[in-house]
């Protein structure tokens, strides 16, 4: 079940300020307490509460510009490396999972991808609406990038191949994370 928070958090309010989510997590608190009509009429008369009135609280779901990427867990809710990632799990416990490039696996279709899934709030953007720029980072340096458009899925997802880290020298390891921006 979704907290009050988590509600308000998902109107994704452009340019609402902390005071103006608090308000509006207290007005919408005692109207669970209160009938609609009497808080609308509380609204009305306390002037603090004039920054919650229609035009000032500007939800962004309604718009098609993009809030949020979220990035999706290689892990499951058991903690367990997702199959889909094409990672593995570490040699020692607590360890980073690992991605294995072997150039001289001789079947493409035997070897390692690393794959990056995300949503987007809000979640149904128009296709080729935005484009994303993924990226494998290791400190600041940028091992891999990949530049998508969106999608007509909810779902947007990237691939990256042995090919796409060419530049990287044979027996090199890296402690690397993804960004997409």
């Amino acid at each position: 079940e979704k907290t009050l928070t988590s509600r308000i958090d998902a109107l994704l309010l452009i340019g609402a300020t902390s005071n103006q989510k608090e308000s509006l997590e207290r007005l919408v608190r005692e109207g669970l307490r209160r009938p609609v009509v009497e808080i609308l009429r509380e609204l009305i008369r306390r002037p603090e509460l004039s920054d919650l009135w229609l035009n000032n609280l500007k939800p962004g779901f309604l718009t098609q510009d993009l809030q949020v990427i979220v990035l999706e867990s290689w892990r499951s809710r058991t903690g367990k490396l997702a199959a889909w990632s094409g990672l593995n799990e570490p040699d020692n416990k607590g360890g980073r999972p690992q991605l294995i490039l072997d150039r001289n696996v001789g079947d493409s279709s035997k070897q390692a991808q690393l794959e990056i899934r995300f949503t987007t709030q809000p979640p149904v953007l128009q296709k080729g609406s935005v484009d994303y720029r993924i990226s494998v980072m290791a400190g600041d340096d940028e091992l891999a990038y990949r530049q998508i458009s969106q999608s007509e899925k909810p779902k947007q997802t990237v691939k990256f191949t042995v090919d796409d880290f060419d530049d990287l020298s044979e027996h090199r390891q890296f402690e690397a994370l993804s960004v997409a921006s």
